[in-house]
């Protein structure tokens, strides 16, 4: 976790090797899932920004999308959306 909150690139690279050479099965898969990935965790280390605010509105809008299936179309979707019913 001090990791992720100090947002040491260097920690993290180390953090990889120690879990491939003694880590247990579960953290091995896990690590080697990050290492693939490791130029999206890289950035997401490095940079300040995030675009979790976005996530959250399409999560939003999906919410609101399941919640009128087959009830209405566009219209009242575009309603409901940017006035907030």
């Amino acid at each position: 976790m001090s990791l992720l909150r100090k947002r040491d690139l260097s920690a993290f690279h180390h953090w990889l090797n120690d879990v491939a050479k003694h880590g247990s099965g579960p953290m091995k898969r896990f690590a080697s899932g990050l290492r693939s990935d490791y130029a999206e965790v890289a950035a997401a280390l490095t940079y300040e920004w995030s675009n979790g605010p976005t996530e959250g509105h399409i999560n939003k809008l999906r919410l609101i999308k399941r919640q009128m299936f087959g009830q209405a179309k566009l219209d009242l979707l575009r309603k409901r959306v940017m006035y907030r019913i």
